[in-house]
């Protein structure tokens, strides 16, 4: 079934279920760069502020909704009362959010990983809310879509200026982490790297800004 329904005040084309497919939930970037929460009817359920910051990305995960916006803003609601339950500025314009789970100190802890505006990256604890890294790795531009890879603990920025690859490393004292980027792997150099995935361990589809075709990667065989 096809359903055309006309949003008063939809000005930018941001729309996104946040993954939480089965909360009925769709958040939009609205009149005013507000948050926008629209049911499955496409009626409206809530308008809230985000300070005039631009929506960009939305990750819904255990009951919380984080929104993503303009220079690096970040807003956390609850998706039941839709209160405001924490805001943190981080680096740059917030374009995804992926889920990461680590059990290196015996207890499994989820992270969400922002990737940013002009390459830069951040890790926030989920139950602490707390930032537990910081960077902006070398030669990374711009980045669209995170790919966590079948490789432990590794990570796939597609981005601005190609497909790069690097490896969380944990300091279990401090709970925080390092990025160590791979300096000899990088896929389609300087060139728009919009969307990708991993079908197969190592194998990649990725998709190329202003071409009609998707590319194959296989990374065992360069």
């Amino acid at each position: 079934m096809q359903c055309s329904e006309s949003i008063i005040n939809w000005t930018c084309p941001f729309i996104s279920s946040g993954t939480a497919y089965d909360s009925g939930l769709i958040f939009s970037r609205g009149k005013g760069n507000k948050l926008h929460v629209y049911n499955q009817e496409l009626s409206t359920v809530i308008v809230k502020e985000t300070s005039g910051h631009g929506l960009f990305s939305c990750r819904v995960h255990e009951g919380l909704a984080w929104i993503g916006c303009y220079d690096g803003h970040l807003f956390v609601f609850d998706i039941n009362t839709f209160e405001k339950k924490d805001y943190k500025k981080l680096q740059q314009g917030i374009y995804d959010i992926q889920l990461f789970e680590d059990e290196q100190i015996g207890v499994k802890e989820q992270f969400l990983i922002f990737g940013q505006h002009f390459g830069h990256v951040d890790i926030i604890n989920v139950e602490t809310m707390r930032k537990v890294l910081q960077t902006k790795p070398l030669k990374v531009n711009t980045i669209f879509n995170i790919i966590l890879t079948t490789r432990s603990m590794e990570i796939c920025f597609c981005g601005y200026n190609g497909m790069f690859f690097g490896k969380l490393k944990r300091d279990p004292a401090k709970g925080t982490f390092e990025l160590l980027m791979s300096l000899t792997e990088v896929y389609f150099a300087d060139r728009y790297v919009s969307r990708g995935i991993e079908y197969q361990p190592d194998k990649f589809v990725v998709c190329i800004q202003d071409d009609e075709q998707f590319f194959m990667i296989d990374r065992l065989k360069k």
